[in-house]
């Protein structure tokens, strides 16, 4: 059962933001590795200069005009070099991104995966070069780190299976070995033609700012910018959990401090399935608040059809 707009497909089971996200990557993928990969000005490939004013630079190249470069810390994430780099990232985001977007609301989940990306960016140009040769950086590695990161810590105990492996880690261990793993080949310079700066850079800013984002009203500030320069229909929830039962996650307040190294283990009355007309009923009812967020966006339903799709999440 889908909860947000259109009842059928992939993309129509995605919340917004992830979905935005998957096919702008993806239009900008095609439009320059595709398209302009074919033409040239003056012999030099279209596709370089793309790379050269959007991808993010090394500190060395930008430094002269480093206020024109700054801009390349957003768009460099909306860049990628080849099917399997875009492929992996997009399909990571989706895997680990959707239970995060749900639970903060389509805004709080951008804000943090571009700030992300811009911590990433940091990190590599500044580090880097201290390991191996500066190079233009594209990718949305670093973001995606930070979302793995974040699920890492909301849902420590979560097994996930991952190829080659073929049996099941529970997520704290699979993602906090990858940054481990991402750290040692940076520092040892056998990391290949992959950012991994950007990748450990990505994780340790999410992590900062899931301590830190709300105390110092990074992130707040952040989702006002967003609400700005973007569409509202683009944003929706949290989806509120059901009022009758007691929920409990790893994530504390934004107001406390977190305690981001404890093991939690949620705790999820078990529900009784329901009977073939109860199911039909549900189900209509769904269908109903559906057609209404489609027609008047998230923000027209009341706290009670919220608390339905919650709950036919659950059940359905």
């Amino acid at each position: 059962m889908n909860m947000f707009g259109a009842r059928s497909g992939l993309f129509g089971s995605m919340p917004p933001v992830i979905k935005a996200l998957i096919l702008t990557n993806a239009l900008i993928f095609v439009t320059v590795n595709w398209f302009l990969g074919f033409l040239t000005i003056g012999g030099v490939p279209v596709e370089w200069y793309v790379v050269q004013y959007f991808g993010l630079q090394p500190l060395a190249t930008a430094f002269p005009n480093l206020y024109v470069y700054l801009w390349q810390l957003i768009t460099y994430q909306f860049l990628h070099g080849g099917f399997w780099h875009i492929f992996m990232n997009m399909f990571i985001l989706w895997m680990f991104g959707v239970e995060l977007e749900q639970q903060w609301g389509s805004k709080r989940f951008l804000a943090y995966y571009l700030l992300c990306g811009i911590g990433a960016g940091i990190a590599n140009v500044l580090i880097s070069p201290l390991f191996s040769q500066p190079a233009p950086t594209i990718g949305a590695s670093g973001a995606i780190y930070g979302v793995l990161l974040a699920f890492a810590l909301h849902f420590p105990n979560r097994l996930v299976i991952v190829f080659p492996l073929f049996f099941p880690i529970p997520a704290r261990i699979l993602i906090f070995g990858y940054i481990i793993l991402d750290l040692v080949l940076g520092v040892t310079g056998s990391g290949g033609n992959v950012a991994r700066f950007a990748h450990v850079g990505g994780a340790l800013f999410g992590w900062f700012l899931l301590r830190y984002g709300d105390r110092f009203g990074i992130l707040p500030v952040a989702e006002r910018v967003l609400e700005k320069v973007l569409p509202r229909r683009l944003f929706y929830g949290p989806l509120p959990p059901p009022p009758r039962y007691q929920v409990t996650t790893s994530a504390p307040p934004p107001a406390e401090t977190p305690s981001w190294f404890r093991v939690y283990s949620p705790e999820e009355k078990l529900e009784e399935p329901l009977e073939e007309e109860q199911r039909r009923q549900l189900e209509n009812e769904v269908d109903r608040i559906l057609d209404k967020l489609q027609r008047e966006g998230y923000q027209s339903l009341t706290d009670e059809e919220k608390r339905i799709l919650y709950e036919a999440s659950k059940r359905l």
